[in-house]
């Protein structure tokens, strides 16, 4: 009886990939390894203080109030840098209208420890007093911001132009906001809260 046993088959008609294509993809693997592990992971909390319009539900105000985040970034500088992490806000509108809120932000950042960066963020807030509103909307943001580094890592401090839509869950209209924000670690942004309030 004639052998059907050709190249790449045994006498059972199927032999494992060759050893070779095995050895090249563990050299593989073990490359990619070594490389991601040049990159610590981080995480860095940056609180702002926003300076903005507010245009829709309960009215076009004066918006200001705080926002944090914590971000897991790596600690390359010298390569473009990914971050995602949590969201909180707190939101005022003059002095009779509070809001509070959070989500998901992602940022892409560009080299070097002064560096431009691409925010997104979607999330819900919820506004108190606002008539017959439920006061909740679902939000999403967009944001060009300038992030700066110390020696020793973390955000010293941060500017970011942001703009932001949302709308409310029972169906009512959209809210639009657009402005600054300011601010880096805790302490700075909580001393800029503190002169903004006093008048200085």
């Amino acid at each position: 009886m004639l052998s059907h046993v050709g190249k790449g088959r045994d006498r059972e008609g199927w032999i494992p990939p060759p050893t070779r294509n095995r050895r090249n993809g563990l050299i593989a693997c073990l490359l990619l390894i070594l490389t991601a592990g040049k990159a610590r992971a981080e995480g860095w909390i940056n609180v702002r203080v926003p300076t903005a319009v507010h245009f829709g539900p309960p009215g076009r105000q004066f918006e200001s109030g705080l926002h944090a985040d914590a971000l897991v970034l790596s600690d390359h500088y010298q390569e473009s840098r990914f971050g995602i992490g949590p969201y909180a806000e707190l939101r005022t509108l003059g002095l009779s209208h509070l809001g509070v809120g959070g989500g998901v932000e992602a940022l892409m950042l560009a080299p070097g420890r002064t560096a431009l960066g691409v925010g997104a963020e979607a999330g819900f807030s919820n506004w108190f007093n606002v008539g017959n509103q439920s006061g909740l909307s679902a939000d999403f943001a967009l944001s060009l911001q300038l992030r700066s580094s110390g020696a020793r890592g973390g955000f010293v401090q941060t500017s970011a132009l942001f703009g932001r839509c949302g709308r409310f869950i029972d169906g009512g209209p959209w809210e639009f906001t657009t402005g600054l924000q300011i601010g880096g670690d805790p302490i700075f942004s909580v001393i800029a809260l503190f002169m903004q309030h006093s008048g200085w």
